[in-house]
């Protein structure tokens, strides 16, 4: 019901917002059950990406806490899923003569958005640009995919951050990850496959690991033609 949609959007939102004032990041807008947030502006920030990947982490830790209150007051479940982008990009108010906002444009603005949606696709909750990656140093990185998303002709690569607090399991799992993909890229098709194998009879089956899967069983089975840049094309937002 509306009322109670309501609600839940605003017991939601309210320690999401917090949780990126704490990281010193800037409300742009909510847009349905969206936000939309931008660091280093208005106030200076070298630090921006570090902050951004700090505040996607604790966006994480608060939503399997609301999950739990939001189960007892027979709510949906709730997941969410984090681009984070970094780059050149226009920042100020604006709009119309009528009304104008204080927000972010620009193609590295879009190519976060576009972050935000593959979240779904390879079953991640977060992926950062290459650029947040080589910013954001405190962290370590898992490879996902080099892609064309669709609206824009360069490939970028993506990855997903890895928790600070990660367990050896998971440091090892991604370690693992990065090896495969590292065949994948250099056309070691049957290798990466072997790989893959292998973390999914040690770390359990994946949303990613079945996109991978059937994408190597589809390239070893149909070679790509050469030369070969290790590039997928998404063709939906």
């Amino acid at each position: 019901p509306a009322a109670e949609l309501t609600q839940l959007l605003n017991e939601f939102f309210s320690p999401i917002t917090e949780v990126i004032f704490n990281n010193h990041g800037t409300i742009d807008k909510y847009v349905g059950d969206m936000v939309m947030a931008f660091w280093g502006a208005p106030l200076s920030d070298e630090q921006h990406s570090e902050h951004a990947i700090d505040a996607a982490f604790a966006m994480l830790k608060i939503t399997s806490e609301l999950a739990v209150s939001f189960q007892q007051k027979a709510w949906p479940n709730i997941r969410i899923g984090i681009g984070i982008n970094s780059g050149d990009m226009n920042v100020g108010d604006m709009g119309s003569s009528f009304r104008r906002s204080y927000t972010v444009l620009g193609d590295s603005v879009n190519l976060g958005s576009r972050l935000e949606s593959l979240t779904k696709y390879y079953g991640v909750a977060i992926l950062v640009g290459e650029q947040t990656k080589n910013s954001a140093q405190s962290y370590r990185y898992q490879y996902i995919d080099k892609v064309k998303v669709k609206g824009k002709n360069d490939a970028v690569v993506v990855y997903q951050p890895i928790a600070k607090t990660a367990t050896e399991q998971e440091w090892l799992k991604a370690e693992k990850f990065n090896e495969m993909f590292s065949l994948y890229q250099n056309m070691k098709f049957d290798e990466a496959l072997v790989s893959l194998n292998q973390s999914m009879t040690q770390f359990g089956e994946c949303l990613l690991y079945q996109r991978y899967t059937s994408r190597l069983t589809h390239l070893i089975e149909v070679p790509p033609k050469q030369p070969w840049a290790g590039t997928f094309t998404h063709q939906e937002k």
